[in-house]
């Protein structure tokens, strides 16, 4: 599970990959390594219209995970204590029903970023600034508050395909 297996910040690889795993499995072009580890997924509506981006971040922290629960980081010195395994899953559902819905939606794109190293690294900076990385996500992204998350326990469906461009 995303929760027993955090990652530190421009650490989150296996996290990222498991995003990535999860997007294609539902035909949502992404790319990976924005912002080194970051994802990008780009849904888009039945019509042209403007673009709107959602953000999720995935790294954790260098804490030892003392709760005695099922699902507990099984990684010494690393924990999601800051819920971003649950943003991940919260990000993927919204990812999720945007691309069963897009037929129905009013037009435009939707730029899901998954961001790595929010805990002070400046992985936002990264995701944002123009550089070599394969996307950029609008400047107008802002954090979203998507409500009722999934279980953040749960492990994305895995597959080997590749990414896809997300223009």
């Amino acid at each position: 599970t995303l929760h027993q297996h955090p990652e530190l910040a421009f650490e989150e690889h296996e996290t990222a990959r498991g995003v990535v795993d999860f997007l294609t499995e539902l035909k949502i072009p992404c790319r990976a390594g924005v912002g080194k580890t970051g994802v990008v997924a780009t849904l888009r509506g039945a019509k042209p219209g403007r673009t709107m981006g959602i953000r999720a971040d995935m790294d954790a922290l260098p804490i030892n995970e003392q709760t005695g629960l099922a699902f507990a980081s099984k990684l010494p010195g690393k924990m999601h204590a800051c819920g971003h395994d649950g943003h991940c899953a919260t990000l993927l559902t919204a990812c999720s029903v945007l691309q069963r819905e897009a037929a129905s939606l009013n037009g435009g794109r939707v730029k899901a970023i998954f961001q790595p190293a929010e805990e002070g690294a400046g992985g936002a900076k990264r995701i944002g600034s123009p550089s070599p990385s394969p996307a950029s996500p609008s400047p107008s992204a802002r954090p979203s508050s998507t409500p009722a998350p999934p279980s953040a326990h749960a492990t994305p469906p895995s597959s080997s395909a590749t990414t896809s461009p997300s223009n």
